[in-house]
Formats: C-alpha cells, structure tokens, sequence
C-alpha cells in the first residue's frame, strides 16, 4: 500500500511538473520589437510592432502599451503581432519611450508576466529645396545639424514644384516629354504614385490642405488662362476630375492653406484675395493691389500680405509704401499690422507658435535707403520690433521656419553683383548664428 502512495505522489509531482511546464511554455513573451531599441531617424508615421512567442488578445491592449511622450492612434492585432500605428505623425527630433507592461493575454487567457520596455527616436528636422542641375531641376534635403545634402526623389524627374506632407508625402509636379504630371511619393516605403497627367500643361503651385484631402495647384498651358485647380484625395489618390476655383476665364494663382482649413488665393483679373472654406461653403473677397504672397497666422484666424498706400510725397517720404495688412475672412475685417511711410514690407512668414512674424523690410526715405531687403521679426502684440540681419546690399527672401520654430532658413542674393547667385542660409533665431549651407537653391520648405 505504501508503495502505491509512492507511485501516485511522483505520478501527481509528474503532471504538475507537465503542468507548471506547459504554462509557461504557452506564457506568451516578446520576442521582438519594432523599431528596435536605440533606433534612430525615423519618419513620423513609423508603426510600432511588437512580436509575441503565441497570438495574444486584442482585449484592453490600451492598458498595457504606453509611451512617452503619450500620443494616439490605432491599435490592431494581427496573429501573434500587436501593431500600433499614430494617427499623429511623431513630433521630430524626439525621443520616444515604449512600453508593454505586463497583464496582455494570450488567445489562451495566459497573462504576459514580464513587460519590456524600449526607446527609438524620430528624425530631425529637414529643410528641402530645389536646384537647377544640367539635366533638370531636382529636390534635395539638408540635414541642420550634420549639413549632409542628399537628393530625395528617385529617378530622373524634373521637378516643377512640390509640397511636403506631414506624414512623410511629397506631392510634387514633374515634366513629361509633353507637359507635366503630378505625383506622389512616399519617403517611408519609398513608392512613387500618378496623381493627376496634366497633359500638355504645366501644373505647379502644389497646396495640400492640413486634413491631406485636397490638393490645388495652378495649371497653364497654351492657349489657355493660368488657374487654380482643385483635386479632391483618397488615400493618397485621386477621387474625381480637378475642379476649377474662382471664375471662369479669371488668373488666379498663389494658394494658401490654413491651419482652420480655409484657402487663400490671388485673383490677378479682380485684383484680389480671395478665401473659401471648402468644409462650410464660406467665401470672403479683398481687394489688394500688389498680389504678393502672404502668410496665414498660426491659429489660421487671418492671412497677411503686403498692399500698397501712397501719401502726398515730399523731399523725405515717398510717394507711396508697403504695408503689412491681416484679413480675416470670418469677420471681413481688414486691419493694418504695420504703418510706417518710409517702409517697404513683403513677405511675412509667421513662426509655428504663432508668437512671431519675420518679413523683409526696405527703408523707401533717401536717407536710410539700401538696394536690399533686411530680415525683420516682431512679436504679435506688436513689440520687439528689431532687424535680423543689417546687410544693406543683400536682399533677403524665401523664408521658411523650421517646425519647432527655433530656425529660419533664407535666401540672400547680392543686388552688387552680377552673377544673381542665390545663397541659402539657415538662421537660429534664439542666437542669430548663421549658417551658409549651398548656392542658386529656391523654393524652401521644411519636412513636417
């Protein structure tokens, strides 16, 4: 009898050793992550994967991924891999830190037992730009920091003009042997998509509305009036034939996306600035003579750009000035954001923030006149108004702020010379230490 005990004691010890061992071999674990640890210069819309030894369930997953800074987006499982995609690219320059925690079960209902935790960081902010080059005008990148410059599209394609996305896409026009096409190219995966075949025309002045919906671009061609057109976008293609904006037979050109998802354009034939919300139907009209471009506050409540006022004239004003003018479209306000008659104020470019507004100022008077524009910033309350660079021979141009506000990348040209060479320059606004980075680049835009 007590040589049965003994059989079955080491018979019920050998089931629930099978047992313990069965349990923990179907415990699930994460066998890999993705991006690994200690990864580096990724995109903003990078999808974060974790693989687990079993499939596990796609209950509460919430609870038990995190990471910091916090951010959202969607979660899927998929067999064995969680996956977790932003629904907000990743802010640049950051860097992130994930983790599992314990508690996610397995399809078995096995609770995770040990978490991982794991860090990546996003890339920093690039600056693009376009340079003429002997077989064609092409879209390179500049990295601040290293200034490593680097080519961005693949292939041979001439480029017209481009538009970065915030979710690493560039729509970009490019010529074809008989006009032009607009594009659509994806940094992540490296895919290059046909949006729209311009045909014989040539499309440029690509806008991408904040939602990534609608794309305008102006479009001209022989024997036909230069336009805005409108293309609605469906992940990534396009939904339907481009629409005309404004009227018809009118030159209209220049658009301009707000944050609130209002479209600013120039109607050369009205000699106007005229505004939609394609999301309301809401529409606004303003005179203005000079039809240069502008900017769109921050907050996207009202877009600047310069007008012309002229004065009776005399041995120390001019006849005329250029002021700085916001319009909001909601109000029809149109409110003057700088007055001086011995000024010439263009190109207002407004920091991320909302905080401060850059422009290129000329003094009009004889007495302080230069043949170049200088950089000058204020506050929006109106203070601090102060020159950022003093070089009264160079003008001052295309001005382009860095997504976290701290750069402001320019061009600079000598009226003094006769080479009409370009130089582009990145500024840091907190020191005013200027950096040269290439000649004869244009159109500068930094990659949200």
């Amino acid at each position: 009898m007590r040589y049965w005990r003994i059989i079955l004691l080491a018979v019920v010890i050998l089931l629930l050793s099978a047992a313990a061992i069965a349990y923990f071999s179907l415990q699930p674990r994460v066998v890999s992550v993705f991006p690994a640890d200690g990864s580096t210069d990724l995109h903003g819309t990078t999808t974060v994967q974790a693989v687990f030894s079993t499939g596990i369930r796609p209950d509460d997953i919430e609870k038990y991924f995190s990471f910091n800074p916090n951010t959202t987006g969607v979660y899927q499982v998929i067999g064995d891999t969680l996956v977790f995609s932003p629904s907000v690219p990743w802010k640049q320059d950051v860097t992130i830190k994930a983790a599992i925690k314990p508690g996610i079960r397995s399809a078995l209902g096995i609770p995770l037992s040990k978490g991982v935790e794991w860090q990546f960081a996003t890339r920093h902010p690039w600056l693009l730009f376009l340079l003429d080059e002997s077989d064609g005008t092409h879209l390179y990148a500049v990295d601040p920091r290293g200034l490593d410059v680097k080519r961005i599209l693949p292939g041979g394609d001439s480029v017209l003009d481009y538009a970065a996305a915030p979710n690493s896409v560039i729509y970009y026009s490019a010529r074809t042997t008989s006009g032009s096409v607009i594009r659509r190219y994806d940094l992540a995966s490296q895919k290059t998509t046909d949006i729209l075949d311009c045909g014989q025309a040539l499309c440029s002045q690509l806008a991408l509305s904040p939602d990534g919906r609608l794309l305008a671009f102006y479009r001209v061609g022989a024997g036909e009036t230069g336009a805005l057109w409108l293309i609605t976008l469906k992940d990534g293609q396009s939904a339907g034939d481009p629409a005309l904006l404004g009227q018809p037979g009118h030159t209209t050109r220049d658009p301009v996306w707000a944050s609130s998802g209002w479209l600013a354009y120039y109607d050369q034939t009205a000699a106007a600035f005229q505004f939609m919300d394609p999301s309301t139907g809401g529409q606004a009209s303003f005179e203005n003579a000079t039809g240069e471009p502008g900017s769109w506050s921050a907050d996207g409540a009202y877009y600047t750009a310069p007008d012309l006022s002229y004065t009776q004239g005399s041995a120390v004003t001019p006849e005329y000035f250029s002021q700085l003018i916001s319009y909001n479209p909601v109000t029809g306000l149109r409110s003057e954001l700088t007055r001086d008659n011995r000024m010439e104020d263009l190109l207002p470019a407004f920091s991320p923030d909302g905080r401060q507004l850059v422009f290129a100022r000329r003094f009009l008077n004889p007495q302080n006149w230069t043949p170049g524009r200088q950089i000058w910033a204020m506050n929006m309350d109106g203070t601090n108004v102060r020159p950022l660079t003093h070089t009264g021979v160079l003008n001052h141009l295309g001005f382009a702020w860095s997504p976290d506000g701290s750069l402001l990348a320019y061009l600079q040209l000598n009226t003094a010379s006769f080479s009409g060479q370009r130089q582009l320059l990145i500024m840091e606004i907190a020191s005013g230490v200027t950096q040269q980075i290439i000649t004869d680049a244009y159109n500068l835009q930094w990659l949200p």
